[in-house]
């Protein structure tokens, strides 16, 4: 009788796993998953306005979101600068992109971190402005990937793998 009830308790595990995930994947076309911001990959000059993109996808099947809000910020940079952004708030297109420009104070040397927010996915993009930096001809850029860190889809298998385990075991336990 203890194994049923230790089944019993397995098997419900794994449906409460399985239902969190579901309810979850429910909502994952909705949902930012990953943010990727694109810029300059070189040491820029100082003094030019210089275009940031990111892409935003959906949580779960990494597709594209059309719509969705991303807000963007310049969260380091060095004493002396007033760098700005030319829209801190943006929405992403049919591909799932959007961009800003970032104007970088002339002569204030050094590193400026720039972040893009879209749901609860912040990533951030480094630029490197230098003396000798190269004025904004180049089309070479970077990317910096951030990943939710959760994938709901293996939750929900796991819960069912559990469930269906718990369900075998009472099964043989009841014999």
């Amino acid at each position: 009788m203890k194994i049923a009830r230790l089944f019993a308790s397995v098997t419900a595990v794994g449906l409460i796993l399985a239902a969190m995930a579901g309810g979850a994947l429910a909502y994952s076309g909705q949902v930012a998953g990953q943010v990727v911001i694109s810029g300059p990959d070189f040491v820029i000059a100082c003094g030019y306005d210089w275009t940031l993109k990111a892409h935003v996808t959906e949580a779960g099947t990494g597709n594209p979101i059309e719509g969705q809000p991303v807000h963007w910020a310049i969260t380091d940079q060095p004493a002396g600068a007033s760098d700005t952004l030319t829209d801190s708030d943006t929405v992403t297109d049919s591909n799932g992109d959007t961009h800003t420009k970032i104007s970088v104070t002339a002569g204030v040397y050094g590193p400026r971190t720039v972040t893009a927010t879209a749901d609860d996915v912040t990533t951030q993009f480094q630029l490197d402005c230098e003396k000798d930096g190269l004025p904004p001809t180049s089309v070479a850029t970077s990317t910096t990937t951030l990943d939710s860190g959760v994938n709901w889809m293996w939750i929900a298998a796991a819960g069912a793998v559990i469930a269906g385990f718990g369900i075998m075991g009472l099964r043989f336990a009841r014999r």
